[in-house]
């Protein structure tokens, strides 16, 4: 009959009851001092001639959620955190640059501590971004929604950009439309061993909300086609 488990034998837990049966009677403290030498005898028995010892084994890995803002994931930061509770050391954890929404940061050796030497585990961080308000990110690269002055896209004004390295200056063409994309190459996320991603511009032309607009946009209105004129070609 099988016991169910592997590598157990029954007929080896025999010894044990034989013991068991002749001390049974004495007191708690004199069970194992009576047994006397045959303690070994009976381990032998069980454990084929050895006596078991636990060897070293790694720690566990602790695992945490960790929440970022959309600019730290982007360019990277550094952290001190206490993975092992408010009582626990402090640990420096660096998130590379471009840091993505669901994956995961692995921190070798800052999990719980090993057993009988062994080495200890490691602390993965499941990482969090939260939206930004005006970009947004596709792979490596990076969309941003930027508004501008109906004069400055009727002008094709220079005007600035935030980058991830600062903002730069960016010319608009002549005329440009609201939801127009230009493409800033090269600034978008940055990755080790990666090439950059690229940065798109998608324009937002803002109209003012006051009686003076209107009356100006009144008179404009005068100058262009008919909204249905402009609306005549988008069909499906």
């Amino acid at each position: 009959m099988s016991s169910g488990r592997k590598g157990f034998d029954p007929e080896q837990f025999r010894p044990y009851h034989r013991y068991r049966e002749q001390f049974s009677g004495r007191g708690g403290g004199d069970f194992f001092g009576g047994m006397g030498g045959d303690l070994g005898s009976m381990f032998t028995d069980l454990f084929g001639g050895r006596v078991p010892r636990g060897g070293p084994r790694r720690g566990a890995d602790i695992e945490s959620g960790l929440t970022l803002d959309f600019a730290s994931a982007i360019r990277g930061t550094t952290l001190r955190l206490k993975p092992r509770g408010p009582n626990g050391d402090e640990v420096t954890v660096r998130v590379p640059p471009g840091a993505e929404d669901g994956k995961r940061l692995r921190v070798p050796g800052q999990g719980a501590p090993g057993t009988g030497g062994g080495p200890p585990g490691d602390l993965v961080l499941h990482i969090q971004v939260t939206p930004h308000e005006y970009f947004w990110r596709e792979k490596d690269d990076l969309h941003v929604r930027l508004p501008v002055t109906p004069l400055e896209a009727f002008e094709g004004a220079k005007i600035r950009v935030p980058t991830i390295d600062g903002s730069v200056v960016m010319k608009l063409p002549a005329g440009a439309q609201s939801g127009q994309k230009i493409r800033l190459k090269g600034k978008g996320v940055v990755r080790k061993n990666q090439p950059p991603g690229d940065l798109y511009v998608h324009l937002l032309i803002q109209i003012p909300q006051d009686p003076a607009a209107e009356a100006a946009l009144r008179e404009l209105e005068k100058r262009m086609p008919s909204g249905d004129d402009l609306r005549a070609k988008v069909t499906l």
